[in-house]
């Protein structure tokens, strides 16, 4: 009776390990999405609705966006830093950021929104040299 026993025990320990262990088979192979001939591709972030990837190059110039629908890239801006420290609104059509201009050998910032369907874009800070931090979206999106 005690060799049936363990034999059940140690047959239910093993099924039961199998099941914990059991992971589901990834057959799809991984696939890059963002190139750009002649840039390095980097700070990716996804938009809220999952729909977008706005990213930046090297350096943190210019920002562009992949869009997940069509497969298509598309560049929003040149400017100088604009892809660093960027954020998405919660409604995805715009994204927030502060690029810099260099006149003279000066550094000025400044805070505008590119609405990423248009490329329109929106100055909300014109060229400060005090800006300290990066702009952030409010709840809502109602300020900046």
């Amino acid at each position: 009776m005690k060799k049936y026993m363990l034999i059940f025990l140690f047959s239910a320990i093993w099924i039961y390990g199998q099941l914990i262990n059991a992971q589901p088979k990834i057959s799809a192979k991984a696939e890059k999405l963002i190139s750009i001939p002649g840039k390095i591709c980097t700070n990716a972030k996804w938009s809220p609705d999952g729909k977008q990837i706005a990213f930046t190059s090297e350096h943190h110039n210019g920002l562009w966006k992949y869009d997940t629908n069509n497969r298509q890239i598309s560049q929003i801006t040149n400017d100088l830093s604009a892809g660093f420290g960027y954020s998405w609104s919660a409604d995805s059509r715009n994204i927030l950021a502060r690029p810099l201009i260099i006149d003279n050998n000066l550094k000025y910032y400044m805070v505008k929104v590119y609405e990423t369907g248009t490329g329109t874009e929106k100055i909300i800070v014109d060229r400060s040299r005090s800006i300290s931090g990066l702009p952030v979206w409010s709840a809502q999106d109602s300020k900046i």
